[in-house]
């Protein structure tokens, strides 16, 4: 296992950014969502913390026909965005609508900036947390693949590559 990383912020339970990453108050990690507990959980030292409460909004229905109807223009040609990885310092191209990725380089997940996505673009306003471990996902997948003779060969390939 690899040595958690430094953080400035260490010990404070509060997002060290707009994407709401959280510090583990224990060894300074950052801590991620574990579906079986309900609480985020630091990879490195295992340390167990609720997760914090968000300010209560009223959830609002949003029409698809009325964004159908602002919708101005429909943009069908290739535009290209770069990305430079935070591990490796490599510089991917991808285009326009891609809005994550693995590095091809070091795997490193990669997040694109949503200032370039466009004015039209329907933004969530909020995320679900799994309800699944990834370990039952896996397995729950694998029965599938096992299952479905038809399934795509390319599904079936990434899959036995151990993704």
């Amino acid at each position: 296992m690899s040595e958690p990383p430094v953080d400035a912020g260490a010990g404070t339970n509060t997002p060290t950014s707009s994407t709401e990453k959280y510090p583990c108050g224990t060894c300074g990690g950052l801590l991620n969502f574990d579906p079986k507990s309900g609480k985020l959980k630091c990879p490195y030292c295992g340390a167990e913390e609720a997760v914090p409460e968000s300010p209560q909004t009223a959830v609002e229905e949003h029409s698809f026909e009325s964004f159908l109807s602002r919708v101005k223009t429909q943009s069908w040609g290739l535009q290209l965005a770069s990305i430079q990885c935070q591990s490796c310092g490599a510089v991917t191209q991808t285009n326009d609508r891609v809005s994550a990725m693995n590095c091809p380089f070091c795997d490193h997940p990669m997040v694109l900036d949503d200032s370039r996505l466009e004015a039209d673009a329907i933004r969530p306003e909020s995320v679900l947390p799994f309800a699944v471990d990834p370990a039952r996902l896996a397995e729950g997948l694998r029965a599938w693949i096992r299952r479905h003779w038809f399934a795509p060969s390319d599904l079936k390939r990434y899959w036995q590559k151990g993704r």
